[in-house]
């Protein structure tokens, strides 16, 4: 929803712009086809030139996650198998969830809110005016068709004469007193399909309500039909004297909608001067050229926000056509990892086990550069042999953008895992003081859930996994599948780190180090 919201901003800034430009320049000038033409392609154009670039990735540098594995060292794993399932239930209220909203959230759905309402209005108004003329054509006391025109003759003179897409509707009085003007007015309004653009305007009115000038953009194209249709009837011959007085006649007491074209009663002085204005210099002709240069202006800015760019620029590239790969593919990588890490002595005897992640930058010819350690694993040993290893890799074939190689930012998760047995791989398996029963109630009553996350209904499920020592305490705890939030994961990691002293496993009737898997579920 957000998204459509940022489209809609972007799409009536670029209409703003337009429909200035054209009343600045050129919304005095007699050649009311090609001003309409102007107005038609500024709509059109700020409709489609925002969709077109619409959710591209902005070229920032920012990590791109692997979404390889993670490559643990040595020969630990993860169970894929949940031994335990824990949930913990905080339904948030009506009242917690409407004070959640942010300001963004209370812009976007306040918009939507009253597009709405303004599309549902158009609907109703578009609604009468068909009902009308509905009853109009059962009333009309005359019908007739003329190279598909069809023209009704009513009776109720008090309305204007008006027509819409292929139909006309006039009073029986209107005919009697300057029916051959009248009728090839609306005849003009017909075959120039003026009753597209009013559709069309209204829809941009209803889209972009807080927008003054897609209001204004109706007004102007509402004139320039009358302007367009008043010139050609003057073209088909008809009398200027005898035209001119029909359009005064016409001009009080009477209604119509704004959905159809017709007789308008506000702009009869403009009309009567515009129809004997005539444009005497090149320069005037010249000034409609000025939505060539505006339209490549406005493209320019939106492309050049898209990320493209050739390989001669420092630019890092966030998202890619095709990514970096380390030459000879994933088994390849991992077959680096495991040969190439060294397990520092000190972390091993201190039972440091964690994951790094490890940002670099693979270049345009395939080296890996700028490499840091983007989270840490808590260990300063481990993050050191994973930045070193890193650093060692060998050339990458290098990422591809729009055809062209770019620099490339990538995220490499490195796990370091103790050689420690799992609980299938022992005749004892360790328990939780209590049996399962009593983890689960600890697990019940031990989590707090995250007030961030409870604000803003976030829900996940955390893989933590742990090793049961030989003395039954519970050491390396870390995330083995994350929630993808923080707040969550670390949750997870807390409650699991408080447990007390578990009853150890054994293997060969003696106790032994042993790797655990317990999952976390956190559900509003």
């Amino acid at each position: 929803m957000e998204e459509a919201f940022v489209y809609i901003i972007k799409s009536s800034l670029v209409l703003a712009l337009f429909v200035a430009a054209f009343m600045l320049l050129v919304r005095g000038e007699a050649y009311h086809s090609t001003k309409r033409g102007l107005l038609l392609f500024s709509a059109l154009f700020s409709v489609l030139l925002p969709s077109l670039f619409f959710g591209v990735t902005i070229d920032e540098p920012a990590a791109y996650l692997s979404t390889q594995i993670d490559y643990y060292v040595k020969d630990g794993r993860v169970w894929e198998d949940a031994n335990y399932y824990v949930q913990y239930f905080a339904e948030p209220t009506l009242w917690q969830k409407i004070a959640d909203l942010t300001l963004a959230d209370w812009i976007t759905y306040i918009y939507f809110a009253v597009a709405s309402i303004m599309l549902l209005r158009l609907l109703l108004v578009y609604a009468a005016a068909i009902m009308t003329m509905h009853e109009l054509k059962q009333r009309s006391i005359a019908r007739y068709r003329m190279r598909g025109v069809r023209l009704y003759v009513h009776d109720d003179e008090e309305r204007l004469p008006f027509s819409w897409f292929g139909w006309i509707f006039v009073s029986r009085a209107d005919i009697k007193d300057g029916g051959r003007e009248i009728l090839c007015h609306e005849k003009m309004h017909i075959r120039c399909r003026h009753s597209f653009d009013v559709l069309l305007a209204d829809i941009l009115v209803a889209l972009q309500w807080f927008n003054p000038l897609a209001w204004k953009l109706k007004t102007l194209l509402q004139e320039l039909h009358e302007y367009e249709a008043d010139a050609k009837v003057v073209a088909s011959g008809i009398n200027v004297g005898k035209y001119k007085r029909a359009i005064i006649r016409e001009a009080v007491g009477k209604e119509t909608y704004a959905v159809v074209c017709g007789f308008n009663n506000y702009i009869i002085k403009k009309r009567i001067f515009m129809m004997t204005k005539e444009n005497k210099s090149v320069w005037q002709y010249a000034k409609a050229l000025y939505i060539l240069p505006l339209a490549f202006l406005t493209a320019c800015s939106f492309s050049s926000n898209d990320g493209s760019g050739s390989a001669a620029n420092d630019s890092i590239y966030a998202a890619v056509d095709t990514y970096p790969q380390f030459i000879g593919g994933v088994d390849a990588l991992q077959d680096y990892l495991i040969k190439n890490v060294n397990y520092p002595e000190d972390a091993r005897l201190k039972r440091q086990e964690g994951r790094v992640l490890v940002d670099f930058v693979v270049e345009v010819d395939g080296s890996v550069t700028e490499v840091t350690v983007a989270q840490s694993s808590g260990f300063e040993a481990l993050d050191a042999e994973a930045k070193r290893v890193v650093s060692s890799m060998s050339k990458w074939t290098p990422g591809v953008y729009k055809g062209v190689a770019v620099r490339t930012k990538f995220t490499q998760p490195v796990v370091f895992r103790l050689d420690v047995p799992t609980a299938d791989a022992i005749d004892v398996q360790p328990e939780f003081p209590g049996g399962m029963d009593a983890l689960v109630s600890y697990m019940s009553k031990g989590v707090k859930y995250p007030e961030d996350c409870k604000e803003g209904g976030i829900e996940g499920r955390v893989l933590v996994e742990f090793i049961v020592a030989a003395d039954g305490k519970v050491c390396n705890v870390l995330v083995a599948e994350s929630s993808n939030n923080s707040s969550l994961d670390a949750e997870a990691v807390r409650v699991v780190t408080s447990m007390p002293n578990w009853k150890p496993g054994k293997k060969d009737g003696k106790e032994v180090d042993v790797r655990f898997c317990l999952p976390v579920v956190f559900k509003l």
